[in-house]
């Protein structure tokens, strides 16, 4: 897996995840294009053309992006396969607990959300 920079050109499979990810990414969070560009500050047309291949985003966009939709910074390069070993989010680590049942995991997790503003 590579990392991303800023001067790094994509090839043409990995802009192909890179969009994709990021249309998981905004539909995970239940945005729609033109309100994930209204939080990202970006505009939903960048956010159309980042989804269409269009246009390539650069890392700024892509952490506006993840923090619009509540995620942690890397998360759509991670969901991209563009980066490894980022840590597990407070939800991935909620799910994995073999010690919660899953209705009460789902619990903590919308708690948390809420005590940390991603409502």
């Amino acid at each position: 897996m590579a990392l991303v920079s800023i001067d790094m050109e994509l090839q043409p499979d990995e802009q192909t995840a890179l969009a994709a990810a990021i249309r998981s990414t905004r539909t995970a969070a239940g945005l729609s294009q033109l309100r994930l560009g209204e939080l990202a500050g970006l505009g939903q047309d960048k956010i159309s053309r980042y989804e269409t291949r269009r246009n390539e985003p650069g890392l700024a966009a892509l952490f506006a992006i993840d923090r619009a939709c509540g995620r942690p910074a890397g998360t759509v390069l991670r969901r991209a396969g563009l980066i490894d070993d980022l840590p597990p989010t407070t939800e991935e680590l909620l799910k994995a607990d073999r010690d919660l049942r899953a209705d009460d995991a789902e619990s903590l997790i919308r708690f948390y959300s809420l005590a940390v503003g991603r409502d």
